[in-house]
C-alpha cells in the first residue's frame, strides 16, 4: 500500500492524516480540459492558488446532491475564503445533464468537464480513495500537494480541517 494510506488515521471521523512524509504519489497533476458552469460571476478554478479545494464527482450514476447548499453555501464560501481555490472535476459523458445539474445547485465556481476521466486516470492516488463513495472525492492541497481528505457532509470537521490547514 502507498504511503497515504499507511499513514491514514482509522478513527470514527476518519478524515486525517498523522504527521508522516508525504510522497510524489500524493501530489496532484492539474488537467484543463473544457471549463463549464460559466456563468456571468461564477469564479474560474484558480489552479495557481496555493491552497485548494479540490473536488472530483463521477456524475454517470449519481446526480449533483453534493454540491447543494445543505451542505456547504458555496456562495458565502466564496466571499468567507476569496484565497482558497475551488477546483471542480466532474466526469461522465453528458455535458447538458453537467451544465443543468450545476445550474440547480447554483454552484458559484467554473467547473472542468471530463467527458474521458483524464484528471482521474492521470491521478493514481484518486483511485487509492480508501472510503465508499469513490464517485465523489474532495481534498486539501496545497500547491499539488493533498494535505487531507475533505467531506462536505461533516461541515463542522471540514471548516476545522479548512482553517487548520490554510489559516
Amino acid at each position: 500500500m502507498r504511503k497515504i494510506f499507511a499513514c491514514f488515521l482509522l478513527g470514527p471521523i476518519g478524515f486525517g492524516f498523522s504527521s508522516c512524509e508525504k510522497s510524489k504519489s500524493d501530489r496532484l497533476v492539474f488537467n484543463q480540459t473544457e471549463l463549464i458552469n460559466k456563468e456571468d460571476g461564477n469564479t474560474p478554478p484558480c489552479i495557481e492558488c496555493i491552497n485548494k479545494i479540490v473536488i472530483f464527482h463521477d456524475f454517470t450514476n449519481f446526480g449533483f446532491y453534493a454540491f447543494s447548499s445543505r451542505f456547504i453555501d458555496w456562495n458565502s464560501f466564496r466571499e468567507d475564503f476569496p484565497k482558497v481555490g475551488v477546483i471542480t472535476y466532474l466526469s461522465g459523458y453528458d455535458k447538458i445533464k453537467a451544465i443543468n445539474g450545476m445550474r440547480e445547485m447554483n454552484f458559484p465556481y467554473e467547473v472542468y468537464f471530463d467527458s474521458t476521466f483524464t484528471f482521474y486516470e492521470t491521478n493514481s492516488i484518486l483511485k487509492e480513495y480508501p472510503f465508499e463513495g469513490k464517485h465523489h472525492q474532495v481534498y486539501f492541497v496545497k500547491g499539488d500537494l493533498i494535505l487531507d481528505y475533505g467531506n462536505f457532509g461533516m461541515k463542522d470537521v471540514f471548516f476545522q480541517d479548512l482553517y487548520k490547514f490554510f489559516y
